[in-house]
């Protein structure tokens, strides 16, 4: 065994070591260190970091990382629009992660953002300071305008009439969405824990004047023909859409988890243009 062989040994070693302290964080400024102490904190730790130099405030690490994962390593949020002032609906802007990927790509957007969770929503005012032209709402998004039930749980899972063993549900003001929808949308993004189909179904005649769509559908097996109206809804108001895996809740489908929240948790893209 010649020493070109071992050579190659501990070259090889060192490069899986070094892959190994890498992270995809470091484009954020987050080192791998880091990451893996946000992971494995845990919930109601709060803190705060730097993310392209504007300062973000948390609650819950590991939904920080989640999200982080999502909107800047995935890019899920990345638009490509023909508007260098576009008109942007942010409906479940949680803590602002989604405005701040948003405004890095178009700084003069106008964006109005709906965040009902109280808990969320300071941090939301928190971390979207540094950033002119938007506007939030400390409503839920729903078909009609008035009060709604929605458990304040502090989490991305806060959501309309949602009571558990852990948050009671309490009234909390709600906003019509299709009231929004009597101008141009440049993008509507839905992500509000359940309550897409009835607002979606509510709005269906005034997509006509949104342009891209995101969705993040949660629904169960026995609502699928949820799913099948809300795929209707967007072809019949010109919407092309792609569907992608949201979080791989279950990685054995014929052997299901019955323990999981929702059965299915589908990003849907939907765009007026097919992209070229």
């Amino acid at each position: 065994m010649s020493f070109t062989f071992f050579g190659k040994l501990i070259k090889a070693g060192a490069l899986q070591f070094r892959n190994k302290l890498s992270s995809p964080f470091s484009q954020l400024g987050i080192s791998w260190f880091q990451e893996k102490k946000l992971k494995h904190q845990g919930y109601n730790v709060p803190g705060q970091i730097t993310l392209k130099g504007i300062p973000v405030k948390y609650q819950h690490p590991p939904e920080l990382i989640h999200s982080l994962r999502e909107i800047f390593i995935s890019d899920i949020y990345k638009l490509s629009l023909d508007n260098n002032q576009p008109v942007i609906l942010d409906c479940g802007a949680n803590i602002g992660l989604s405005i701040l990927s948003i405004k890095l790509q178009y700084p003069d957007a106008e964006i109005i953002a709906f965040e009902p969770d109280t808990s969320n929503f300071a941090l939301l005012n928190e971390n979207t300071r540094s950033f002119n032209k938007v506007t939030l709402v400390n409503k839920a998004v729903w078909d009609i305008d008035g009060f709604v039930e929605f458990e304040m749980g502090g989490t991305q899972g806060s959501a309309v009439g949602n009571s558990s063993k852990t948050n009671a549900t309490e009234k909390i003001g709600a906003v019509r969405l299709r009231n929004y929808l009597n101008r141009e949308i440049d993008f509507l993004k839905i992500d509000i824990e359940g309550a897409e189909y009835k607002v979606l179904t509510d709005c269906s005649d005034q997509l006509g004047n949104v342009k891209n769509l995101f969705l993040e559908y949660h629904g169960k097996f026995e609502e699928l023909k949820r799913l099948n109206e809300i795929l209707e809804i967007l072809v019949s108001s010109g919407f092309y859409y792609y569907i992608k895996e949201a979080d791989p809740v279950y990685a054995t489908p014929f052997a299901i988890d019955k323990r999981r929240h929702f059965d299915l948790q589908l990003n849907i893209f939907a765009f007026k243009t097919i992209p070229s």
